[in-house]
């Protein structure tokens, strides 16, 4: 099921963090159903020629028979754009511990998103730990109407030469837990990530 009803919205969101600077976007939603095949087209077709680097996140998730399953885009937004892939096993109490460098399914390997972020390029089926100790609050973020339809260029400011991961409060996956929060939008546990494995790197 596509988190958004039309991908048509989400061009207006690529060209105003064109606009910004932005070095490096994420789109972590799965549009797995087609739009308006012109909005899909126009989606792709954005993402393509985005001026920094633009990646689609596959979604790695594991379904109710134990068997893992890899979630991703419709082809005719996928063609030719990166990727890369979340991985967030979740233990009983809702919280993901760990993050892998690759995201493996089916013999295909793909960065993970946190690695990504970081600029990795590891081939390795290891994990790495997760910490939380960062304030959830030193983690700017956004409304996307807020930036889609940014009018003052001040407001675009904050996203020159950054990597912006686009994602949604909620997911098929549902949310996450961080401690100290309950409920995150799903992406942040791979934001979290990255910072940890910054922080791994400057040690």
């Amino acid at each position: 099921t596509p988190l958004y009803s039309s991908a048509a919205s989400d061009v207006y969101k690529r060209q105003a963090l064109r606009r910004a600077g932005a070095d490096k976007i994420y789109l972590d939603i799965v549009l797995d159903q087609p739009s308006d095949a012109d909005a899909d087209a126009r989606l792709n077709t954005a993402l393509r020629n985005f001026s920094g680097n633009a990646y689609l996140v596959r979604s790695k998730s594991t379904a109710f028979d134990g068997t893992d399953r890899w979630e991703h885009s419709t082809a005719a937004i996928a063609d030719n754009v990166p990727e890369v892939s979340n991985d967030r096993w979740r233990n009983y109490l809702g919280y993901v511990w760990a993050a892998p460098f690759i995201v493996s399914h089916d013999g295909e390997k793909l960065p993970s998103l946190p690695a990504s972020l970081v600029g990795i390029n590891l081939i390795s089926l290891d994990v790495f730990p997760i910490d939380y100790s960062f304030r959830l609050a030193s983690i700017p973020t956004y409304r996307l109407s807020d930036i889609a339809y940014a009018q003052d260029d001040r407001t675009l400011a904050p996203f020159a030469g950054k990597s912006v991961v686009i994602g949604t409060s909620f997911s098929d996956e549902g949310t996450s837990n961080i401690p100290g929060h309950i409920d995150v939008p799903p992406s942040m546990v791979d934001i979290f990530a990255a910072e940890s494995l910054l922080s791994l790197i400057h040690i």
